[in-house]
């Protein structure tokens, strides 16, 4: 599955047009500029983080002299701590920027070297989510005046029980699917 970048609320881009100086009026993905500094990026992380239309953020760092990936890093990940919704990192930089990484691999953040890498694992773990609530919903209840045995269909399992079978016969179950209003192709009965 396909995922989209957010489209951020009125209310988030006012906010970021605060914090980021030529804000693009919050279009995504957001460019921070290369003269941001440690609180823009947390801010407009921060920013994000609290819009409802937003699912996670991931924050791409490359190496600049206005921004301490450490600092950075640690910054961020204290931020994550304060939200359900995932924070994925992008360090770029290799050693320059290590340090960085390592805060974020202490506080369970996942932190990749290419937004690609980036842009998949959190694909997967939205997959995965989804797969989950999927899973956990509950199926529509049939009506009870649907859902009794007649003498019939109790008879059905009464010899199937009584012959030890563990299935029952392509006749007897096409019985049950009719029974509960399930249709099933004419070559199956």
């Amino acid at each position: 599955q396909k995922g989209s970048l957010a489209a951020l609320s009125v209310n988030s881009i006012e906010k970021l047009d605060m914090v980021m100086p030529l804000s693009r009026g919050g279009v995504n993905p957001l460019d921070l500029l290369g003269d941001a500094d440690v609180q823009r990026y947390v801010d407009a992380a921060d920013i994000c983080l609290k819009d409802d239309g937003v699912d996670g953020v991931i924050a791409v760092y490359a190496p600049t002299f206005h921004c301490n990936p450490s600092e950075l890093a640690r910054s961020l990940a204290t931020l994550s701590k304060k939200t359900a919704k995932p924070l994925i990192a992008v360090w770029m930089g290799s050693r320059f920027s290590s340090e960085g990484m390592e805060h974020f691999m202490d506080a369970s953040i996942p932190v990749y070297e290419t937004p690609e890498e980036a842009g998949r694992a959190y694909m997967y773990m939205y997959n995965y989510r989804r797969g989950i609530e999927l899973l956990n919903e509950t199926p529509d209840e049939i009506p009870q005046n649907e859902m009794r045995l007649t003498n019939h269909l109790k008879a059905i399992l009464r010899n199937a029980l009584r012959e030890g079978k563990e299935f029952l016969s392509g006749e007897d179950s096409v019985v049950f699917f009719k029974n509960y209003g399930i249709n099933i192709p004419k070559s199956a009965g």
